[in-house]
């Protein structure tokens, strides 16, 4: 009836066309779900990171690490975060005592933060906010 009235006739091909193109959309979106799911892993894990760098070079700034009981340890971290925030190569001896710290505050971070995808499907914005 619709052909009645100036409508395009199915074809073979158009009826491929459609059927490939909903599961390709349907695949596109599988594996953006997936990777959103990777960058808010990945994105909590660096922020926690972060805010570890910041934390103990503001204590240092604070000359709060003079004395303390692991106040030697912090302050390489620090002076170690400084020069990767520099482009040079950080002391891996100095990040391995704060990597157990990190992930143990980064559990309750990932519970506290919520993941909102954009409500378009397939769109590339995402948005972390906080409780």
């Amino acid at each position: 009836m619709a052909t009645l009235f100036g409508a395009d006739m199915p074809t073979f091909a158009g009826e491929v066309t459609e059927s490939v193109e909903a599961e390709r959309m349907h695949l596109w979106q599988e594996r953006v779900d997936e990777i959103n799911w990777e960058l808010f892993d990945r994105g909590t894990e660096a922020y926690t990171w972060y805010a570890l760098e910041e934390m103990v070079k503001a204590a240092q700034h604070a000359e709060l690490l003079d004395g303390a009981p692991h106040g030697n340890i912090a302050k390489g971290f620090a002076e170690a975060a400084v020069k990767a925030e520099l482009g040079e190569s950080p002391s891996a001896i100095a990040s391995v005592d704060f990597k157990a710290i990190r992930e143990e505050m980064e559990v309750p971070f990932q519970k506290s933060v919520f993941f909102l995808a954009n409500a378009k499907r397939g769109a590339a914005a995402t948005w972390l906010t906080t409780k």
